[in-house]
């Protein structure tokens, strides 16, 4: 009663009483100190959890869904209980509820057919699909449609414009720290994202409540999943570095979509040199088996964390063909794998997305995925993943491989220093095809023949390095031209020299020799057209040029064979050179993408350089 009294009067609303209520000096710093320590709002990030936990309070501070839907509701300013203020909210939520779907009400601005109040513009993430006009009429077939794998729409919609969708709690209303914290937050994030020039790739939303009072400013970043936490408005251009280059602010880090609690936790574990592996028991680091098939016909098993995706597993060991060039968001299909199809129902459902970009992969068959939108889940353990070549293969069955397992140190070392794994899992194995020639001839069910090299033709350079692999072909095609030309005028080989070079050859095989040519005979008068042709048209060196460059392009073509060998040959290093400079090749929309790179890079440093040039000016008007 004391304490209340204090409060009561460090309010201001004590005249309003009509009576004075004597308080000692003290009375209002004894409440200010209650209501300002960490019991009061939670433990901060540097406590510890009440149960003795080697991790940060802010980890695994985020339950297990499947997906996420948002309204769109046009504000961001919602009742304090948003779901007893709206109907549809409500509803929507209840449906999908039982399926692991989580609804949140965003700040989007709702499509123009989507203006009664039964009927709302929905975003669903991370499958990035936009339903402009789903009403409370249409909840059954939504759910039914979220929850199955058939590629079909009952409902319309569209594939969202965004690459990267980044959600912010400015819930107020119902908490006064996501409003105190998360509103600067979402203001900071979107002018950053507007200064880069990034509004086309990057959208910013407003959510309502997502959970984590003590955890605000709340976060959640799509199509990774991975929620953060204890964000500040200076933290946005941090942040927004970190989203685009598909990184991880682990000491921010609440966890990811997807993943148990547990599950959360090891992933902190294995991929911060904090919480390193020292805290794990020997053999229990959260770890599934994969085995990669290589073009070569060899295969590599690695140990692979959980909710790490099968694109990085790939590049961190360097495995052919797993390149990932967009970073694993969707814009290439350089990270093509076919999997293994006894785990076709164990694997997330594919996106309108990601069907997309397979149409640009190579050596496409059943069981194509892209291995960036595949992540290690417990269901996934023994998994087999096969890199595609040019031309399709058969999936090996597992009477094909004769385990040969080979202890390679230093490789458990680098996997040591690259994912933080524990001394007992860090081991890598290698398993290679058998040799038909050494098997025993009492083998009865010997493995079948390797499949031959794949084929380069024209057609497929074409469909995996786009413009860049006819760019070298026309290169070739117009060097060898500018080639047989020069050989043409430096032999000064004219009509009479090539007609006397038939006739001998035609002599060789036998054929009769022809009839001498006929008298010469008055030249006939030219049709009046001529006249009007210009003079260097009309002369006999006219006519020798052409027939030299007609010649010469003729002979061009009996060098196709080896201008394809070529092509083939340079076509990947000059495609791997022009990537290192920055251009996006064999995706959908790479030079655009490039473009828009470029833009915002130079956007970015204008912006360093305006940034640089206000500080300098208000440092001469300090000094002044």
């Amino acid at each position: 009663m004391f304490l209340r009294r204090a409060a009561f009067i460090s309010s201001g609303l004590a005249p309003i009483a009509g009576r004075r209520i004597v308080t000692p000096p003290n009375a209002f710093v004894l409440a200010r100190g209650i209501s300002d320590t960490p019991a009061a709002f939670g433990k901060t990030k540097e406590n510890k959890s009440e149960e003795g936990s080697d991790l940060p309070d802010h980890v695994a501070s985020t339950g297990f869904y499947k997906k996420h839907v948002l309204i769109s509701t046009g504000t961001s300013h919602w009742a304090k209980k948003y779901e007893d203020a709206d109907a549809y909210y409500a509803q929507l939520q209840e449906t999908l509820k039982a399926a692991d779907i989580k609804v949140t009400a965003s700040d989007a601005v709702p499509a123009g057919s989507a203006a009664e109040s039964n009927t709302r513009s929905l975003l669903v993430l991370p499958d990035n699909i936009q339903f402009p006009s789903v009403s409370t009429a249409d909840f059954a077939v939504l759910a039914q449609q979220l929850t199955s794998t058939a590629a079909h729409s009952a409902i319309k919609s569209h594939v969202d414009r965004h690459r990267i969708h980044v959600l912010v709690c400015v819930h107020g209303e119902r908490d006064c720290r996501c409003g105190d914290r998360g509103r600067p937050l979402y203001e900071a994030l979107k002018k950053e994202v507007k200064n880069r020039g990034l509004e086309g790739r990057v959208n910013v939303l407003g959510v309502s409540h997502i959970g984590g009072h003590k955890h605000a400013g709340n976060a959640i970043v799509y199509p990774s999943g991975d929620w953060y936490g204890l964000l500040e408005a200076k933290d946005a251009k941090t942040f927004i570095n970190a989203v685009t280059n598909n990184d991880v602010i682990w000491d921010k880090w609440r966890g990811r979509m997807g993943l148990s609690k547990d599950e959360q936790k090891n992933l902190y574990r294995q991929s911060t040199p904090t919480a390193g592996s020292a805290h794990l028991p020997a053999g229990t680091a959260p770890t599934i088996e994969m085995t990669f098939i290589l073009p070569n016909n060899t295969a590599q098993s690695f140990p692979v964390p959980l909710g790490e995706t099968l694109m990085t597993v790939g590049r961190d060991n360097e495995l052919p063909n797993i390149e990932g060039t967009c970073g694993g968001n969707l814009e290439c299909a350089t990270c093509h794998v076919v999997v293994d199809p006894k785990f076709a129902d164990k694997l997330p459902p594919i996106s309108e997305e990601e069907e997309d970009m397979l149409e640009y992969a190579i050596g496409r068959t059943q069981g194509s995925r892209l291995s960036c939108q595949i992540k290690a889940t417990p269901k996934l353990n023994g998994l087999r993943v096969m890199i595609p070549t040019v031309v399709p293969r058969k999936f090996p069955s597992m009477s094909d491989f004769r385990m040969a397992w080979q202890a390679q140190p230093a490789m458990r070392m680098q996997q040591q220093q690259q994912r933080a794994f524990s001394a007992a899992t860090s081991s890598r194995m290698a398993v290679e095809l058998p040799n038909p020639s050494s098997s025993s001839s009492s083998d009865p069910d010997p493995p079948p023949p390797p499949p031959p090299p794949p084929k380069r033709d024209f057609k497929s350079l074409t469909r995996e390095y786009g413009p860049i692999a006819l760019g070298v072909y026309l290169s070739l095609s117009f060097m060898t031209f500018c080639l047989c030309l020069t050989c043409i005028t430096v032999l000064n080989i004219d009509e009479a020299q090539i007609k006397a070079i038939f006739s001998y050859i035609k002599s060789m095989l036998g054929f009769t020799p022809a009839d001498p040519a006929p008298p010469a005979v008055p030249t006939q008068a030219a049709p009046a057209w001529v006249a009007w042709m210009p003079e260097w048209m009309r002369s006999p060196q006219t006519r020798q040029i052409l027939t030299s460059v007609l010649l010469a392009m003729g002979m061009t073509k009996l060098f196709l064979p080896i201008k394809l060998a070529i092509t083939a040959a340079i076509t990947p290093m000059v495609a791997r050179k022009l990537r290192s400079f920055g251009f996006q090749l064999g995706q959908k929309g790479g030079y655009k993408n490039a473009a828009a790179q470029v833009k915002s890079e130079v956007k970015e440093r204008a912006h360093t350089v305006r940034e640089r040039a206000r500080e300098r000016v208000e440092h001469m008007r300090r000094d002044d």
